[in-house]
């Protein structure tokens, strides 16, 4: 997800209120977790170095604390 003009605190906040969201949610059926990898491209970096950190983060995320956690990466 690109969040454009979104400075990295603004978009971490967004996605804990995102995981949060998630989190709530009842389906009925079986929980729904997310993880979230975040980082901040400035627009002089490698895009897909951005990329690159935010899938990172994600899979730190996932690993480290396992379901409905959010984590950032700086490039």
């Amino acid at each position: 997800m690109l969040l454009y003009g979104q400075s990295l605190a603004g978009a971490k906040a967004f996605a804990e209120e995102l995981r949060q969201q998630v989190e709530a949610m009842d389906t009925g059926v079986c929980p729904v977790t997310i993880s979230i990898g975040v980082t901040r491209y400035n627009g002089r970096d490698n895009y897909q170095l951005a990329v690159q950190c935010a899938d990172k983060a994600l899979y730190q995320a996932k690993k480290q604390k396992g379901e409905l956690r959010l984590q950032e990466q700086t490039i």
